[in-house]
């Protein structure tokens, strides 16, 4: 089994642009999908300084978290009130 590793990158920054920049979409197709260099290299990448990199992270981990909450909170009162059932 193989694993991205990141170095020098924040892994939360890094799967954030991952998936906002739609690189997994252009995996190869088999029974494992995978990304390697051939697919990364076509892409700049400009990656901001570690600190940057934390706070981007960290900012959208909460906002995650938060957005699960509400959709949570949200399921809760349509499972409490006959007006949703």
């Amino acid at each position: 089994m193989m694993a991205l590793e990141p170095r020098g990158v924040d892994a939360d920054f890094l799967w954030l642009f991952i998936n906002q920049t739609g690189l997994y979409r252009i995996a190869d197709t088999s029974t494992i999908p995978q990304i390697n260099n051939k697919h990364i290299e076509p892409y700049p990448v400009d990656i901001p300084n570690m600190a940057e990199q934390q706070a981007i992270g960290t900012f959208f981990s909460r906002l995650d978290d938060l957005i699960t909450l509400h959709q949570r909170k949200r399921l809760s009162i349509r499972q409490r009130s006959p007006v949703w059932s």
